[in-house]
């Protein structure tokens, strides 16, 4: 009887820490697709003056001309609100 309680006890306790681990995981993988997101939209909105369909981030380089990309004015004013 008694070590029926004891194996019942250690099923319960693994169960609950499986259950209890295997949650906590998805919050992390959500808050790190959520920022690789973020990201990527700020990359794509930095363009060239000069040629807007060159685009990547934000203080990097035209491959055309070699000036320096920026925000595009839409971009700036969404990430202010």
């Amino acid at each position: 009887m008694k070590t029926s309680i004891i194996a019942l006890g250690t099923i319960i306790t693994f169960i609950a820490g499986s259950m209890f681990m295997s949650s906590c995981g998805s919050g992390t993988q959500k808050e790190t697709e959520t920022q690789e997101q973020h990201d990527m939209e700020m990359t794509a909105k930095a363009s060239c003056p000069m040629h807007p369909e060159e685009t990547g981030k934000e203080g990097g380089k035209c491959s055309k001309c070699g000036m320096a990309l920026v925000l595009n004015e839409s971009a700036e004013h969404s990430h202010e609100n």
